[in-house]
């Protein structure tokens, strides 16, 4: 069942207000939950999340209905039906519009969709969506540096393990637990669940996707383009096909058709903020670093404030010889607490500012805790320090 009417669309208030609602089974989300849910930090009032629900509510679908409790906050109603019966399938198509409205940008989104599937669990134990999304969006959380790497990937291959019982052969499962096994472990067993993932679904562009990226751990570059050059083929406006081609391209060091790739991607879904960003170490290996440096400042204005975008600004400006700058935004980085969960993305900042041993040093710390980006301490030849 659809939560809004069919001719709406919500705005990334209302879509984590609604997420917010979804996640809580027969009781109500007090104000200050939504508020710090929502707003996050931002010193608004009670007034500002009262008139967001008061245009959520005229988008909802028929038999859909937010209730007010008085002086104390909200709930999500719908009319006719059982939530928990229902659960399941509300919450999967609630977390869909999310990550199609906010990309799940902020460590507030992903935690609100961590528990809107974790009650989905809850009530639907064996519900493949949910299943399949959590273990998304905790890969997710790991590359984004909200999570430490190995226990989000560990969490995700336990949401996956019912999936990946011999007699499942589901390949979005296996080519995301090979993608996680390869890039966040580092376990080249991976390898087994995305060749048999590729040979189940070599035409859904998500399970390519994920192939694709994998390999780039395996040191296959060649085959790696070659999957995420499908899986733009089944799908050219999917972000995260994109955004791993690009990856792949850097990697190879054919920077120039990466960069045209993320512009040309720039011009038709300019609200992506990882698409700036891997244009920024890919400018600056073309050696533009004022294109580098104004990417990275885009990637960090829409993701707002995300530490992966930081990072790519340290590096930037650090490669364009602006050591005072790149140091302020690296005590940032350290200030905030936010000294990454992939340091990989720091390492060419590092290895200016601070020498090899703080790279090397950075590179082991990837190694302990688990690195979504390993593939950059492999390939990227900046970073090949004795």
């Amino acid at each position: 069942m659809d939560l809004i009417g069919p001719t709406y669309e919500l705005t990334p208030k209302e879509s984590a207000v609604l997420a917010s609602l979804a996640a809580v089974s027969g009781g109500f989300v007090s104000y200050g939950t939504l508020l710090d849910d929502v707003w996050l930090d931002k010193d608004v009032g009670i007034s500002s999340l009262n008139r967001c629900v008061c245009t959520l509510r005229r988008k909802l679908a028929s038999g859909v209905k937010i209730r007010t409790h008085s002086r104390r906050g909200y709930s999500l109603s719908i009319a006719g039906e059982k939530q928990q019966g229902t659960a399941g399938v509300l919450v999967a198509n609630l977390v869909d519009q999310a990550r199609e409205t906010l990309g799940l940008r902020l460590n507030a989104n992903i935690q609100t969709a961590i528990r809107v599937l974790q009650e989905a669990l809850r009530l639907d134990p064996g519900y493949v969506p949910a299943q399949l999304h959590l273990a998304e969006v905790y890969g997710l959380a790991a590359s984004r540096g909200y999570m430490p790497p190995r226990l989000a990937s560990e969490l995700a291959r336990d949401a996956l393990a019912p999936l990946l019982q011999p007699d499942q052969d589901n390949a979005h499962a296996l080519s995301l637990d090979g993608r996680l096994r390869i890039l966040i472990e580092g376990d080249v067993a991976g390898r087994a669940n995305i060749e048999r993932a590729a040979e189940l679904a070599p035409n859904d562009w998500l399970v390519m996707t994920n192939v694709g990226i994998a390999k780039t751990g395996l040191g296959d570059l060649a085959g790696a383009i070659a999957d995420c050059e499908r899986a733009l083929t089944l799908n050219p406006a999917a972000p995260g096909a994109i955004v791993a081609l690009g990856w792949c391209l850097f990697c190879s060091g054919d920077f120039k058709r990466a960069g045209k790739l993320l512009e040309d991607a720039m011009g038709f879904l300019p609200n992506q903020d990882y698409f700036p960003l891997v244009l920024s170490y890919v400018q600056s290996s073309l050696m533009s670093h004022t294109a580098s440096i104004a990417a990275a400042r885009r990637a960090l204005a829409l993701s707002g404030g995300d530490a992966n975008a930081r990072a790519a600004l340290v590096c930037a400006l650090a490669l364009a010889g602006k050591e005072t700058e790149a140091r302020r935004e690296l005590d940032r980085l350290r200030t905030n607490k936010q000294l990454l969960h992939s340091p990989t993305l720091l390492g060419r900042g590092l290895l200016v500012l601070e020498g090899p041993e703080a790279l090397q040093a950075s590179r082991r710390e990837a190694e302990n805790q688990g690195c979504p980006y390993r593939f950059m301490a492999i390939h990227d030849p900046q970073l090949a320090v004795p």
